[in-house]
């Protein structure tokens, strides 16, 4: 099942495909490198603090995110749907799951971002 929200699309499978690959009018959606956040190569952790008064466009990465909303609201949207956030929520966003946030009113929360893999890895 394909669900229109704005400017991309959301498929409702089992795999989740590109955009790219289902629309050509379509902008690929954004994919972010853990190594371009993590300022230490061999401990992949980061800590940033967010702040959104608009839209933050749907987009995915290649590590595990820890969302704490620690004040306003806003919709985070998913493959699986819309949920709404506020001060209080905390949520994990898997590597490479689509996601975004809509509908924001002084939203701020704190990621803390980490290669689950690599962190469990035993040390040499």
């Amino acid at each position: 099942m394909i669900c229109s929200r704005g400017e991309f699309l959301i498929v409702r499978a089992d795999k989740v495909l590109d955009n790219a690959a289902m629309r050509l009018d379509v902008a690929p959606v954004p994919f972010y490198e853990g190594r371009n956040f993590f300022e230490c190569p061999t401990l992949p952790l980061g800590i940033i603090h967010t702040e959104h008064s608009r839209d933050y466009p749907v987009h995915r990465h290649d590590f595990t995110e820890l969302v704490i909303v620690y004040s306003g609201s806003g919709v985070h949207i998913t493959a699986n749907g819309e949920v709404p956030i506020a001060l209080g929520d905390l949520f994990v966003i898997p590597p490479r799951r689509e996601h975004g946030y809509v509908k924001n009113r002084d939203l701020c929360y704190v990621n803390v971002i980490f290669d689950a893999a690599s962190l469990l890895d035993d040390p040499p």
